[in-house]
Order: C-alpha cells, then structure tokens, then sequence
C-alpha cells in the first residue's frame, strides 16, 4: 500500500505538470516591422494606474486540428521599439491545458493588438513536444482575413467630474448636490505643443454617461493631431448652476486608445478662488 500510495503522488504530480503549456514569443519578422513603420503604427500596450505589470493586450489560442474549441491564454505584454522602430523581445508566457489533447498536433495562434486597431499575429502547428519552440509574429493586418490595413484614428478615455481637493469637493456639494449631466455639458480642447493654442473639439462628443458625471469617451481623433506623438488634453464639464470641473493632462500614444479606457482623469474646479455660483 505503501508503495502503491508513493506511485499515486509520482502519478499525480507528472499529470498536474502537463496541465501547463510554455509558449515563446520572438519579436517580429523583419518585413512586419518594416509595415508597423511604414504605416506609423505599433504594438499597443498600456500599464494601468498603479500597476507595475501591462494589462492584456496579448492572446494565444491553442486548438487541436480536429476541435471546435481549444485553450485561451491573455497575457501583458510590454513591447517597447528601439529609435529604429525594431522589437527585441523575447517572452514566455504559460498557457493552461484544459481541452487540448496532447498526442495531437495542437495549432498555436498568437494576436497582438497594434495602436491603429490592426492586429499582428501568426499561426503554426506543432506537436506537444516542439510547442514551447519560440515563435516569431510574421502576418499583419486590420483583423484576421481582411488584407486591408485599418488606420484607426480614436480617443478613447474616460473624464469623471470628482474633484480631488476636499474641502472645494464639499463646496460643489453643497451648491450642486449629486451631479447629474448630460454629453453636451462636456467639452474637450486639444492640442500637439504646449505652446500651441487649444483647440476645442468640433465634432460632438461621442461616449456614454456612467454615475451621472463621468463621462466615457470614444471620439474621432482630429485629422491635424499627429498619432503617433504625445497629445495634450483638456477637458471640462459644466454643470446645472453653471459652474466647471476641469483638469488637463498630457498623454502618450499608448495612453489615448481604447485600451485606456479604464482609467479615469479626475477634474478640478476652473478658478478655485472664484465663488461658486
């Protein structure tokens, strides 16, 4: 029994190391980054407030040959290109086997969202034993099978009217009581250059009102504003007496697409020394 019991645990363990799979991602192809550069594009990342790790913007998809379904893994992937616009990286990530069967040959796709929208990705199919060779991304495109390049152009954030300092936070109160506003009581300026003049938004805001007085935003990014640079951000909501809650920040590329949208920009009041009203 004794013996029968050791070969159960020895059992045990060499199928619960089987239940995780290690994939390696090698970077790019040479012929894909030379794409991303043409067209001013790049992987997408984000690292959420207060975080010290990326959030998702990696996926591998595992499926056997034969099945409808397979195994997914989402990863955060910090991909940053050298001044040439070339990726080095080289990262495993542990993918959990559920549905796969191992004896089979296992069809592995990897997908990275770029800024643009686009996707880069690849598709190999391998046996159990040569799974964890690295694998190099080596097609690009807006979406698996669509040949065309998708050159999205969004600002997707989101604005909430709370206000950081207290006792002007308590003042709004009592004056406003719980805010409640509406899209057009937004307004959003923009512009490239700290010493350029802002330039308020025409078009009207797209976006969705969640609590009442934050304002999650998805709108086309002006024709003049370079992608692919730092953008500066002012935004502002008016509320029922009249009063504004504003704040400006200054974001990254990677920090105005839709992957952003988690994060909030609190606001402050225009002039803190003025009466509210």
């Amino acid at each position: 029994m004794k013996y029968l019991f050791s070969l159960f645990i020895v059992t045990s363990f060499g199928l619960f190391a089987q239940n995780k799979v290690k994939i390696t991602i090698n970077g790019l192809t040479p012929e894909i980054t030379k794409e991303l550069n043409k067209n001013q594009d790049r992987i997408s990342f984000f690292i959420p407030e207060g975080a010290k790790i990326p959030g998702i913007n990696l996926k591998i998809e595992l499926q056997n040959e034969t099945s409808k379904s397979g195994d997914i893994g989402r990863f955060g992937l910090l991909a940053i290109p050298d001044t040439d616009g070339n990726y080095s990286f080289k990262e495993s990530f542990e993918v959990k086997l559920r549905k796969i069967d191992t004896t089979k040959l296992i069809q592995i796709k990897v997908t990275i969202e770029t800024i643009f929208g686009n996707e880069i990705f690849t598709k190999v199919n391998r046996s159990y034993s040569e799974v964890s060779q690295p694998i190099t991304l080596d097609k690009y495109m807006w979406r698996e099978g669509n040949d065309k390049i998708k050159p999205e152009r969004k600002l997707c954030l989101e604005f909430s009217t709370f206000v950081n300092d207290p006792a002007l936070r308590n003042k709004i109160f009592e004056k406003e009581g719980k805010l409640t506003l509406k899209l057009t009581d937004f307004q959003l300026f923009l512009k490239q250059n700290e010493s350029d003049k802002w330039q308020q938004y025409s078009e009207p805001i797209q976006g969705v009102i969640t609590n009442g007085n934050a304002l999650r935003l998805t709108s086309n990014l002006p024709i003049w504003l370079d992608p692919t640079k730092k953008i500066f951000v002012r935004f502002s909501a008016k509320t029922p007496l009249g009063n504004y809650i504003w704040d400006e920040y200054v974001l990254e590329p990677s920090e105005f697409r839709k992957e952003q949208r988690a994060r909030f920009y609190t606001g402050e009041a225009f002039d803190k020394n003025s009466p509210l009203k």
